[in-house]
């Protein structure tokens, strides 16, 4: 399946047209307020009185979308008050996939929800904007304390094995990407500044960013610590847990006792392949720490 066969085709307009900035804004918005909805929704009127004080607050006139036109067959409409806006823009929102009308239960009027099928995509746009910072120590020490746990556990697949690779997946992702954002980091963080404000800089960086976001992580008492312990308990799972593991797996995932045989075996080969990977990526984040503060002194 592709994304195309999910969402609509225009999906992404929208976020093209002249009015880019006021739909993410509206986007953003009624994610904020909707995210804890069990349907991500609310009634009509409440976000379209959410969306008609945004207007309002903008104090300025909208410019017109040729696609937001369509309706009025390219003629800009004589109503041009923050109440339009709101009730033009949240049908277009509708109409590419933004969002959707739902009926209301028995005498309730009809609901407006954030597309489920989406919500990764507005997730991703606010990471983007406000990245979220994953405490490398404290999901590795999680990681740790489920496979001290596994041969005792009664579902060790669903529990234990399956969570700990979305676990460490989340954690080598997360440290890939301060290893490709440490160069655009650097460069913000030190330009215009001169070399004393640089090496300044640099003195309350080391101490508050790294060390604080990754030192500590690798350090005798977390990483390389960690890692000797997490490859015997990955050992136990080819050993003496194997047959609960198929057990479980077969159960979880349908599938017969020699195809589960086969995953397990793949998926123990796959976590101590992550874990031997962990430590490649933070040797690449020493050595581009080393590089960056380096040329950032230099171009200073």
């Amino acid at each position: 399946m592709q994304l195309f066969d999910i969402i609509p085709s225009d999906f992404f307009k929208p976020l093209t047209g002249i009015n880019r900035r006021e739909y993410i804004d509206i986007i953003t918005l009624i994610w904020q307020r909707c995210k804890r909805s069990p349907i991500y929704g609310e009634s009509k009127t409440m976000v379209l009185d959410w969306l008609e004080e945004y207007f309002a607050g903008l104090h300025q006139k909208i410019p017109f979308d040729p696609d937001d036109l369509s309706d009025f067959r390219g003629e800009e409409p004589a109503s041009q008050s923050p109440r339009f806006y709101a009730a033009m823009f949240l049908r277009r929102l509708k109409d590419t996939g933004w969002l959707e009308e739902r009926e209301g239960s028995y005498e309730e009027e009809a609901l407006i929800v954030v597309n489920h099928r989406i919500v990764p995509i507005i997730r991703a746009f606010h990471d983007i904007v406000s990245p979220q910072m994953i405490t490398y120590k404290g999901k590795l020490f999680k990681v740790y304390k489920l496979l001290q746990s596994i041969s005792e556990e009664e579902s060790p697949y669903e529990t234990i094995l399956r969570e700990v690779s979305g676990d460490l997946d989340e954690l080598n992702a997360s440290l890939r990407q301060l290893a490709a954002s440490i160069g655009t980091y650097m460069d913000e963080l030190t330009r215009g500044k001169t070399p004393e404000e640089i090496l300044n800089l640099f003195d309350s960086y080391e101490e508050k960013i790294v060390v604080g976001a990754y030192h500590r992580f690798k350090t005798n008492d977390n990483l390389f610590y960690y890692r000797s312990e997490l490859m015997e308990q990955l050992e136990l799972c080819r050993t003496e847990c194997l047959e609960a593991l198929i057990q479980d797996f077969a159960l979880v995932e349908q599938v017969s006792d020699e195809d589960a045989n086969l995953a397990i075996g793949q998926l123990v080969f796959k976590l101590e392949e992550d874990l031997r990977e962990m430590g490649e990526i933070m040797k690449v984040i020493d050595e581009r720490h080393i590089l960056y503060r380096t040329r950032a002194v230099q171009r200073a």
